[in-house]
């Protein structure tokens, strides 16, 4: 998957929030921030509020595709604001752990080689997500 990067003004701000969970699961809010840029439509996804108002020089990189372009990092240039680029550490880390006991119990009896292969893959795709998110903040930096 490759990034493109955009540049320009943004129109047209509208916003909202997108709350999930809840119950015995954690709750999690997540802010969008929808608006035009050099013709485009953007959709922006961020933990935190994207402190961005109509009129300001925006720098996008993300992917297009069916009629919208969806960001993965923004840098607002003419305040200095930036989205923020997060590691999933934790994550990792438990897989290591997951695919360690899997190693284990699998020495102890061979059917549990399941553990260690899905330990390993999981963290394949979180390892491959991280980079490439880490790409497209690098991409704006520029």
């Amino acid at each position: 998957m490759d990034f493109t990067l955009i540049d320009g003004i943004i129109s047209g701000l509208d916003r909202t929030t997108q709350v999930s969970g809840g119950g015995d699961t954690m709750t999690s809010t997540t802010h969008i921030s929808i608006f035009s840029v050099s013709g485009e439509r953007v959709l922006l996804k961020t933990k935190y509020p994207a402190m961005i108002a109509d009129g300001d020089h925006l720098r996008l990189a993300g992917v297009r595709g069916q009629g919208q372009f969806t960001a993965i990092a923004c840098r607002n240039i003419t305040t200095g604001w930036m989205t923020t680029f997060r590691r999933q550490g934790c994550a990792m880390s438990a897989l290591i752990g997951f695919g360690v006991v899997g190693i284990v119990f699998t020495l102890i009896f061979p059917l549990f080689i399941f553990m260690p292969i899905f330990a390993v893959a999981v963290l394949f795709f979180i390892m491959r997500a991280d980079s490439r998110h880490k790409t497209a903040h690098m991409m704006i930096n520029q």
